[in-house]
């Protein structure tokens, strides 16, 4: 049985926060980037998920060497936790549907 792995990485990258979400599936990979522009909030993150995720525009799927795999955060200290990667700029971004 194949399994769906996804992931979100949110990140800040001059001037910007982002999102990377990545996904895997049977073998494939694909990924897809979202520009929030001021830090978001936890609440504001799974709001755009159901909101938003069915319409993101992911890259080309290519071979996946190895599936996503979520990974603990050891700056901070945290365990690994369910993860979903993307890029969104605003409701028209980079990510998301025009």
């Amino acid at each position: 049985m194949e399994t769906t792995q996804s992931k979100l990485t949110v990140l800040f990258e001059e001037p910007f926060w982002i999102g990377i979400f990545e996904r895997s599936y049977a073998g494939q990979y694909e990924a897809c980037k979202v520009t929030f522009g001021a830090e978001p909030k936890e609440n504001e993150l799974y709001e755009f998920i159901l909101r938003h995720f069915n319409s993101l525009r992911f890259s080309p799927p290519v071979k996946a060497s190895k599936a996503v795999q979520p990974q603990a955060d050891a700056a901070r200290g945290e365990p690994a936790a369910p993860d979903i990667r993307c890029r969104h700029q605003g409701a028209a971004g980079a990510g998301a549907p025009a």
